[in-house]
């Protein structure tokens, strides 16, 4: 591919070139703000450009138990998704031993969750509410 750097093995080496989410990612996934949409989408389309989506949805798999290249990739991607969370975030989702792809799917469950609670007590406090003149 024009412009993409690889190494001999034929892998790609741009995920290897950001050391640093942050300035790529200006969005800070939090649970106290209603932003999980806006950091998914913004996330997938960042790794989609990439190459690395495959981890994220779980298409990539190592190609066996010692599968080195796969491994660094998966953690790098976890770090880049750490890099994106509050501090609290990080500490409801982290699993030793993960891929990025089980981190994906814990931080989505947890938002979905979420939503549905709070749809849920929006609901409830639309029902108690009177009309006043």
């Amino acid at each position: 591919m024009i412009g993409e750097s690889s190494n001999p093995n034929g892998g790609n080496m741009k995920p290897y070139t950001i050391t640093k989410i942050k300035a790529f990612a200006p969005l800070i996934l939090d649970l106290n703000q209603l932003n999980y949409d806006s950091w998914r989408e913004f996330f997938q389309t960042y790794c989609s450009g990439f190459g690395v989506h495959g981890h994220l949805n779980g298409t990539s798999k190592p190609k066996g138990d010692k599968d080195g290249e796969w491994t660094t990739i998966d953690s790098l991607f976890k770090m880049w998704t750490y890099g994106t969370l509050t501090y609290s975030l990080i500490n409801m989702v982290t699993k030793p031993s993960s891929t990025v792809h089980s981190l994906w799917l814990d931080i989505e469950a947890l938002f979905h969750n979420n939503k549905d609670a709070h749809i849920m007590q929006l609901e409830n406090e639309l029902q108690q509410m009177t009309m006043g003149d």
